[in-house]
């Protein structure tokens, strides 16, 4: 008997590819009927449908053994079509949630529009409501602070002195310099140099401002106020000076904030006050969204008009909650003081013409002459008194008594003292 020999089992890769062509078959009759009928074209029309039936018969036999033996598909070969038929369904959800998060960032879009709309009502609520864009734009927040202002009124003041000047003067300028942000400082000045120099410091420096101190004689101080180049300029006589320090006020205020600017009313009165308030404004007042001011006031600049003299005085804003619950505002003065007596009004920086001049004026050379004359004329007057009393005295000696005996035997003894010397 022979030996019967095992067949191998076939690769299930090949199963595959074998199950794949009969389906194929399958599903296209007619392609594989033409290539039998080319191969067998001599055959006849029973023969065909006969062999069609057999082969036809096969292929399902083939497609039921091939699902049976049907073998496992590797690891990769899933991971990759499962990677392939996941990447639509990934593709979809990723687009979801972009929309999902567009969708959210036009919510907080129209969230901010609404609630910039809710407060311009706010805001206008008394006024009409701006109904064009551009309105609506311009009355909106700025997206910065308020100290990023924009820089447009570029005032600058030159701060400086002459050679000379008092402790008391020197404390007074760097008073000054503290309570201004935008001002400039500089070397003191030679008093042989002539004023019109200071408008090429003023140039170099870049300041359309000046403030000048000048001391004469070691004791007279002398305050220039200039709009440089052009003018006008006002020469003050400074009467008296208390600085911050030997004040000690109770106030206090920040370094750098911008001061408000009071006047008195008296300086609508008349041209020439109205015209030291216009300086006062632009030599004093700090400009708006000046890099190093902060944006806020906290304190004023008083200027007051008392006995044709203009007094300087600074004060600090307080604000404080009372038991009503309502704010109470109060001021705290902090310093410095000076009282300034107005000499001239020249229409050029430095110099020119004279636009005013104080008639009232009186330099303090005269009053220390006045002084003097005065003390002399005390001394003189003494003088002139004490010969009238000694002429009074010696008018007022008594004739000599004959009666007094005690008087006459004095006498006798005096005159035998004469006649033996």
């Amino acid at each position: 008997m022979p030996a019967l020999k095992r067949q191998p089992t076939p690769h299930p890769n090949a199963i595959l590819a074998k199950a794949g062509s009969n389906k194929a078959a399958s599903s296209h009759p007619s392609s594989s009927s033409n290539k039998q009928s080319a191969s067998s074209s001599s055959s006849s029309a029973p023969a065909r449908t006969a062999k069609r039936t057999a082969t036809h018969a096969a292929l399902d036999e083939d497609e039921d053994d091939g699902d049976r033996h049907e073998a496992p598909v590797p690891a990769k070969q899933k991971g990759k079509k499962q990677q392939a038929n996941a990447t639509p369904a990934a593709t979809t959800a990723t687009a979801a949630v972009s929309n999902k998060g567009n969708s959210k960032k036009q919510q907080q879009q129209q969230q901010q529009q609404q609630s910039k709309k809710a407060r311009l009502e706010e805001s206008n609520a008394s006024s009409s409501v701006p109904s064009s864009k551009s309105e609506i734009a311009k009355a909106l927040p700025a997206s910065g602070t308020a100290g990023t202002a924009r820089w447009t009124n570029k005032q600058r003041t030159l701060v400086l002195s002459s050679r000379g000047v008092t402790y008391r003067s020197r404390h007074l300028l760097n008073d000054l310099r503290t309570l201004m942000p935008h001002s400039k400082k500089d070397v003191k000045m030679d008093k042989k140099d002539k004023l019109v120099l200071v408008n090429e410091v003023c140039e170099l420096k870049n300041c359309n401002n000046c403030i000048y101190l000048e001391t004469r004689k070691k004791q007279d101080a002398y305050l220039w106020l200039a709009k440089t180049p052009s003018g006008p300029s006002v020469k003050f006589h400074i009467d008296s000076i208390n600085t911050m320090d030997e004040l000690r006020m109770t106030g206090n205020c920040l370094k750098g904030t911008r001061p408000l600017l009071s006047f008195d009313k008296n300086f609508e009165t008349a041209p020439h006050l109205q015209l030291l308030k216009e300086i006062f404004t632009q030599v004093f007042g700090t400009p708006k969204g000046h890099p190093k001011s902060k944006p806020f006031f906290d304190h004023v600049f008083t200027f007051s008009i008392v006995d044709n003299r203009v007094w300087f005085r600074n004060f600090q804003i307080i604000d404080q909650v009372n038991e009503d619950k309502e704010v109470e505002t109060t001021l705290n003065e902090v310093g410095p003081r000076f009282v300034l007596n107005t000499i001239r009004i020249f229409d050029g920086s430095f110099g020119g013409a004279t636009i005013f001049e104080n008639p009232d004026y009186v330099s303090p050379n005269e009053i220390r002459a006045a002084v003097r004359a005065k003390t002399q004329h005390k001394y003189t007057t003494k003088l002139v008194a004490k010969e009238a009393v000694e002429r009074r005295k010696a008018g007022l000696v008594l004739p000599r008594d004959e009666l007094d005996v005690f008087a006459n035997r004095d006498e006798e003894e005096e005159d035998d003292e004469d006649e033996d010397e």
